[in-house]
């Protein structure tokens, strides 16, 4: 080898000994400093969630100094002083935190394109939604994020394929806790508006938006609100099957749209409606003391059908059978073993009736569980 190629390969061995010794002490800087974010970072953030506010932020931002030496952790720590200051309505104090904040944090974007709304920055306000979207998370998680917090307004958009926003709209009207908070769907077009009017929700806007009636509009819904719960529908459920009667009237009480009472046999269900008469009987097609057909008649006898709608059940199997034997006495059947995630909708669309949707109070707690001993107390051994 020449003096030339000597040369090469001690340049060549110079750059790899300082290459590994770069690396080297990158990773033991980037340890010591990651170790000293944590330290500061973990007390930070439970004093936050302690509503320790002032000392949570003082924290973080003695964080700052160290985290230029890593890439994203300075944005993602202005992200948490600007949301905190956001949360406590601090809006200029937060604005500045918020622009230097994460780009792909979509709770950021979404509270820095609110404040340059409020600062009539329009263009700015598009563009940073865009990002907040962009970066925003799927359905299930936005579920999530509502599952943690209180809300009082929901603004949806219908998606680019037109079922996205939807799909999420149908899931959030599903669930009774959200029944109360009204719904806004942003629509492309009038069907998808329609659409979501018929899903559940309060008001849309055709895209693209105007701010100002895009406040408007929030503002008088926050005002208005949602109309007023309905009264709960009395519903009486009559099955030999004790497992059958605990899961159906589990499901329909945490409905929050049923007030529920049992009957396990066909005397105990006559001897309830004449205490109080409900606003339907649901029986079994197949009593331990009677046949469900034979109560239904002797139930019309003592109720009045204008008020109280009859309902039987029935494996599928029998259905038909069971709405010859009925007759006109009853509204229809209900198949069995029963779709829980639809029984709520169903009975409804088969009493064409809207009951309540909210979750159940304490007292309507106490009446349910009240129930269940009762039914429980009939397995005992006399």
């Amino acid at each position: 080898m020449d003096m030339y190629g000597w040369i090469q390969l001690a340049l060549f061995a110079g750059l790899l000994l300082a290459l590994v010794v770069f690396l080297g002490s990158f990773l033991l800087i980037s340890r010591y400093i990651t170790k000293k974010l944590e330290a500061i970072m973990e007390p930070a953030m439970k004093d936050i969630q302690a509503q320790r506010f002032e000392k949570g932020i003082r924290d973080l931002k003695s964080a700052l100094v160290w985290a230029k030496w890593q890439i994203y952790v300075e944005s993602q720590i202005n992200s948490a002083i600007g949301m905190v200051y956001f949360v406590r309505r601090e809006f200029s104090t937060a604005f500045p935190y918020l622009e230097k904040g994460f780009f792909k944090n979509w709770v950021t974007m979404g509270m820095l394109a609110v404040t340059y709304m409020k600062r009539n920055k329009r263009d700015l306000m598009k563009a940073t939604f865009d990002k907040a979207v962009l970066a925003s998370p799927s359905g299930g998680t936005v579920l999530d994020v509502l599952a943690r917090g209180r809300f009082r307004l929901i603004i949806l958009e219908d998606g680019e394929d037109g079922d996205s926003g939807f799909d999420l709209l149908r899931k959030i009207r599903e669930n009774p806790r959200y029944h109360r908070i009204p719904i806004v769907m942003l629509a492309s077009n009038e069907q998808n508006a329609a659409r979501a009017l018929d899903l559940g929700a309060n008001d849309y806007m055709l895209k693209p938006l105007s701010p100002f009636v895009f406040i408007t509009h929030a503002r008088h819904l926050l005002t208005r609100g949602v109309p007023a719960d309905r009264p709960q529908h009395n519903l009486l459920l009559v099955d030999g099957d004790i497992a059958a009667l605990i899961v159906a009237g589990t499901a329909l009480h945490k409905s929050g749209g049923f007030r529920i009472r049992f009957a396990r046999t066909a005397a105990d269900a006559l001897s309830r409606v004449t205490e109080a008469a409900p606003d339907t009987v649901c029986t079994a097609c197949t009593l331990p003391d009677m046949g469900g057909p034979e109560l239904l008649q002797r139930l019309q006898a003592v109720l009045n059908p204008a008020r109280t709608a009859l309902v039987l059940t029935a494996p599928a199997a029998d259905a038909a059978d069971a709405a010859r034997l009925g007759q006109t006495a009853i509204r229809g059947v209900l198949t069995k073993p029963f779709n829980l995630q639809h029984l709520v909708g169903e009975l409804t669309n088969l009493l064409q009736v809207k009951v309540r949707s909210a979750q159940p109070s304490a007292e309507d707690d106490k009446a349910f569980n009240s129930e269940l001993q009762r039914l429980l107390s009939t397995l005992a051994p006399r």
